[in-house]
C-alpha cells in the first residue's frame, strides 16, 4: 500500500532517485507475482521473462542513484534464472524454503542462547538431542494422561470401578527426608563417589542445560518426585 501511496510524492521531478527506485519496486512486485503463481502456462512464463528484461532495465537505471549498493546477492541473482527453473522444476512452491523457516527456530535459539559461538555443531546437537528426548517424554506423558481419561470414560459407561496405577493406591518419590548437600558430603565422606558431590551435580546441570548452575553447601536435596 506504501508503495502505491508514494507515487503522487516519488514523482520524476520532485525526486529522480525516489521515482526510479518505485519503478524497480513495480517490476520486482510484478515478478514476485509471476514467481508465485500456482500454475504456469506458455503465455505466464512468456509474459515473466519480459518483465524480468524491464526488472534488469530498471535496476541499471536504478544503479547511479546509489552506487556503494551491491547488487550481488542470492535473491537478486535468482531472478535471472528463475522461469527456467520454473520450467525445468515446476513451480516455484516446489522447492520455496518459506515453508520449513519456522522449523529452525530452536536451532537459532540453541545457538544464540545456549553456544559459546565456538565450534557450535556439537553444541546444538547435544542440546536438539536433549530437546528430543523431553518431546518424547512429553508425549509419552500426554499419551497416558489420554489413556487414563479414556479409561475413566469407560468406567463410568460400564459401572465397573477399576485401580489405575498412579492413583490413591500408589506414590511415586523417596521415604528420605531432604537433606543439605554438606550434610549429604558429611554422612558419606568415606565414599570417594560422594566427594565434591555438589559441585559435580552443578557442573552436570550447567552442561546439560547450558548455563552455570551452582549449588550452596547449606542447599537441600529433595528425594520426593
Amino acid at each position: 500500500v506504501l508503495i502505491f501511496a508514494l507515487h503522487n510524492i516519488f514523482t520524476k521531478e520532485a525526486s529522480p532517485r525516489g521515482y526510479q527506485l518505485l519503478k524497480l519496486l513495480q517490476s520486482y512486485v510484478e515478478l514476485d507475482m509471476y514467481a508465485s503463481l500456482k500454475v504456469h502456462t506458455e503465455t505466464t512464463i512468456q509474459k515473466g521473462q519480459e518483465e524480468l528484461l524491464v526488472f534488469e532495465k530498471a535496476l541499471h537505471e536504478y544503479m547511479p542513484f546509489n552506487p556503494a549498493k551491491s547488487w550481488s546477492f542470492p535473491k537478486s541473482h535468482t531472478h535471472k534464472h528463475m522461469f527456467d527453473d520454473i520450467q525445468q522444476k515446476g513451480v516455484t512452491r516446489n522447492y520455496n524454503t518459506k515453508p520449513n523457516e519456522k522449523c529452525h527456530g530452536a536451532f537459532k535459539n540453541s545457538y544464540k542462547f545456549r553456544t559459546n559461538f565456538k565450534n557450535v555443531a556439537p553444541q546444538i546437537l547435544k542440546f536438539d538431542h536433549a530437546n528430543l528426548v523431553a518431546t518424547v517424554i512429553r508425549d509419552d506423558i500426554d499419551y497416558l494422561d489420554l489413556s487414563q481419561a479414556e479409561a475413566s470414560a469407560e468406567d463410568s459407561q460400564i459401572q465397573v470401578t477399576r485401580n489405575i496405577i498412579g492413583t490413591a493406591h500408589v506414590s511415586l518419590g523417596s521415604q528420605c527426608a531432604p537433606v543439605a548437600f554438606s550434610d549429604l558430603e558429611d554422612e558419606h565422606s568415606a565414599d570417594s563417589a560422594f566427594k565434591d558431590f555438589r559441585k559435580k551435580i552443578g557442573r552436570f546441570f550447567t552442561r546439560y542445560l547450558g548455563r552455570l548452575v551452582r549449588f550452596g553447601p547449606s542447599d537441600q536435596v529433595n528425594f520426593d518426585l
